[in-house]
């Protein structure tokens, strides 16, 4: 039997998921498959950032999210000196709703974004494996094996690799997956800790001989607790009661580790593909890059994957831009995955080698600088955008063009992420991320006089003319308009009318005065009407 279907996504994990619900939503048809039975139960990877959580409203599933997870604002590091709080998430209070981390086990995510899949009349394929993928003349021809021995034949026109590190349509394709294996040997557990610690908090503890780690779980007095597996060690594979130990000689409160319902020991790799898109082929997630756990950034990473790649597959197959906007996904997303790369093999490095000069970083220097970036004020304000991934700007992308002249100097910039604003509409409070239907492009025009006949004018005929969203943002309130304060309106606009527009994934594409909208109007016409 042969089916056919716009394209096909191999994995269900968190990226793998996440663009089957932004792709249903556009409407496109797709299959998701998995060779597994169901989803795993071991917690892996654990934090949602801000900016995942921001994508999360956009589509219309936070609260879901919040319900089930647990808000982490910072933690205590313990040390031979002292013990210091770490202060993580507070500098982002202005910039987002979420200005902190969300506990939840990674079992838990796949399961939310599952049943919002459902819910669009969407299903996983469990127990179904590619056995085979050849290039056609229109996309791919793939076979798929059933567990109880059923074959399939499915062709598509493109395929998301969303499989994970051991991905099996890498190895199909014969694309290498480069990097290294951290010498270190690691051990995880899920358990109950009781007495000593708070269960909002994050406690570690790195010295000469190695780290240790509790992040807490829901439901309350439950972590995930990661060690260092000790060098000196005698034994191949770890115990309870190392773990018991370790935590005894590492934390100066009493504690009691009962009822551990994941134990294993690891290895951590760092690996990435050269190119993120092959032909009709797109990596995402650990299927593109697998990363040490420095910061909770790799799951977060593969949603954003998800998320860049969605909108472009989407307004491709529609007609609505040219397939050369696909190459944009390998020209934005590399880089970001290669500056984590860099970055938290740096930082894993001096925090768990057995070097003599990482034993002297942890056991002297590490305390000072996690207290200096965590306290001074000016290095929080840097320090956050990094964690939560709200500060990741594209520089070389689709779309990523506009004017300077006559906006303000600190206006939002082409490449980044769009600000989380709040609206009050006929006293009603709205979101810039609630406004942000992802099945759209989204012009925001900042309006000092609303009364201006060319705005009305202008709103009815780009909607009519573009496949975009109009909102009309002005400080004063008025029908029909945003309104948001002057403090903040005066960000975006310094004249009469100053236009964003805003890209599917929450990046701003283009930005225009009123003294520009011819400029504007021909910028949309090439973007939009010419390819479509």
């Amino acid at each position: 039997m042969t089916t056919t279907t716009d394209v096909l996504i191999v994995g269900g994990g968190p990226s793998g998921l996440m663009a089957a619900v932004l792709l249903a939503a556009h409407g496109i048809t797709f299959r998701i498959i998995d060779k597994k039975e169901t989803f795993s139960e071991n917690s892996r990877a654990l934090v949602i950032q801000p900016r995942s959580l921001e994508l999360f409203e956009q589509i219309g599933i936070v609260e879901a999210f919040l319900a089930q997870g647990r808000q982490v604002r910072g933690g205590t590091l313990y040390t031979t000196i002292g013990n210091f709080d770490i202060d993580i998430y507070s500098a982002g209070h202005d910039q987002t709703r979420y200005s902190y981390g969300l506990m939840l086990e990674q079992s838990n995510t796949e399961k939310l974004l599952y049943q919002h899949l459902q819910s669009r009349g969407h299903q996983l394929e469990w127990n179904c494996e590619l056995l085979k993928v050849e290039p056609t003349e229109a996309g791919f021809q793939a076979t798929l094996g059933q567990s109880d021995g059923t074959i399939e034949v499915v062709q598509f026109s493109y395929l998301i690799a969303a499989d994970g590190a051991s991905s099996t349509v890498r190895k199909h394709l014969g694309v290498a997956f480069t990097g290294n294996t951290v010498e270190q040997r690691f051990m995880v557990m899920d358990a109950t800790v009781e007495q000593g610690f708070q269960n909002e908090t994050i406690a570690l503890n790195f010295n000469a001989s190695g780290d240790i780690a509790l992040f807490p779980l829901p439901p309350r007095d439950r972590f995930r607790i990661i060690s260092t597996l000790p060098s000196n060690s005698a034994q191949e594979d770890p115990t309870v009661e190392d773990f018991k130990v370790l935590l005894q000689e590492n934390f100066p409160v009493g504690l009691e580790v009962t009822d551990p319902a994941w134990f294993t020991p690891y290895r951590i790799h760092s690996r990435s593909v050269e190119q993120f898109k092959v032909g009709r082929v797109f990596f995402v997630g650990d299927a593109a890059h697998v990363h040490t756990p420095v910061g909770g950034q790799g799951m977060n990473t593969g949603l954003q994957d998800a998320h860049n790649l969605a909108w472009k597959l989407a307004a491709v197959l529609k007609g609505e831009l040219p397939a050369s906007v696909l190459d944009s996904y390998h020209a934005e997303r590399h880089p970001v995955a290669q500056r984590l790369l860099s970055t938290t093999d740096r930082i894993f490095q001096a925090v768990s080698e057995q070097t003599p000069w990482a034993s002297f970083f942890r056991a002297h220097l590490f305390a000072p600088l996690v207290i200096l970036i965590t306290h001074l004020p000016g290095v929080k304000q840097r320090f956050f955008p990094i964690v939560a991934q709200t500060g990741i700007r594209y520089e070389d992308g689709y779309f990523i063009q506009g004017q300077t002249e006559n906006l303000p100097k600190d206006a939002p910039a082409p490449g980044e992420r769009w600000p989380y604003l709040t609206f009050d509409q006929a006293g009603k409070a709205l979101t810039s991320y609630g406004l942000l239907d992802y099945a759209y492009h989204h012009l925001f025009l900042f309006c000092a006089n609303p009364a201006m006949a060319e705005i009305a004018a202008l709103t009815d005929e780009l909607e009519q003319a573009f496949c975009l969203k109009v909102h009309l943002v002005t400080p004063q309130s008025q029908a029909h308009f945003l309104r948001c304060g002057a403090r903040p309106f005066a960000q975006f606009s310094s004249g009469d009318v100053a236009a964003y527009l805003v890209r599917p994934d929450a990046y701003l594409g283009l930005r225009a005065n009123l003294f520009q909208l011819k400029f504007l109007r021909t910028t949309l016409e090439q973007y939009f009407v010419s390819h479509a």
